[in-house]
């Protein structure tokens, strides 16, 4: 029997010893089987306002979750920059002018066009573009041959300050919103609204952000799969 916390569009409270979490709103379709193993491909998230590279991060932490979790297969981040890089669009779109480009190809002067040593600098420039914007999740997942695609934003990524004597102390803070979607069906299965903050007994107030997301992390993974499998 699967536990009431399961029920679709059901907010639940999920604490975890080491970092404290607000409410947290989750969503799961009726017909998701757990019991499935599936291959998910985890898509870099967008990025916090003010902090690139936090969505990045955050997809990385998210994904040594699911495969420390042990329930799901997980397709490399190799593959799934490979895809992106190849399948983004024009770069050449991103400059505006030809003094951009040139300096990525320390080369002066430079002439327009879809030449291959352009095309490959100005990819590399940018390996990992905002799929959120630039790719459909669906087609996406074909062509890695997954069967689930997480993708979401970091909505906060802050820093905290432990204060002079702990007077006008700020927590570390961590949220994001992730979904998964079932590349057969076209619908999200799954979707988590989450965020945490240190507790003080067990974790320093300004913990780094990536202690704190980490543990964000595996809280949202448990909500997603379930507990670990036991061998």
């Amino acid at each position: 029997m699967k536990p009431k916390s399961l029920l679709p569009g059901l907010a639940v409270c999920i604490l975890i010893a080491g970092c404290s979490s607000t409410q947290t709103v989750v969503y799961r379709n009726p017909g998701f089987d757990t019991g499935k193993t599936y291959r998910v491909a985890v898509m870099p998230l967008k990025d916090a306002p003010g902090h690139p590279g936090s969505g990045d991060t955050f997809a990385s932490l998210f994904e040594s979750a699911l495969l420390a979790n042990g329930n799901v297969e997980v397709v490399e981040r190799q593959e799934i920059d490979r895809v992106l890089r190849e399948r983004r669009t024009d770069p050449s779109a991103e400059f505006g002018n030809t003094t951009a480009a040139s300096q990525v190809l320390n080369a002066d002067p430079i002439v327009v066009g879809r030449a291959s040593d352009v095309d490959k600098a100005l990819r590399e420039q940018r390996p990992r573009p905002d799929s959120s914007a630039e790719f459909d999740a669906i087609a996406f997942g074909k062509l890695v041959r997954a069967d689930l695609i997480i993708s979401g934003r970091v909505s906060n990524w802050s820093r905290g300050t432990q204060g002079l004597l702990g007077l006008n102390a700020v927590k570390t803070a961590v949220g994001a919103s992730v979904k998964a979607v079932s590349v057969e069906k076209g619908i999200v299965i799954w979707s988590i609204d989450k965020a945490a903050e240190p507790d003080f007994l067990t974790m320093p107030l300004d913990a780094p952000v990536d202690v704190v997301a980490r543990k964000l992390c595996r809280q949202m993974v448990v909500g997603f799969m379930g507990a670990k499998r036991q061998p």
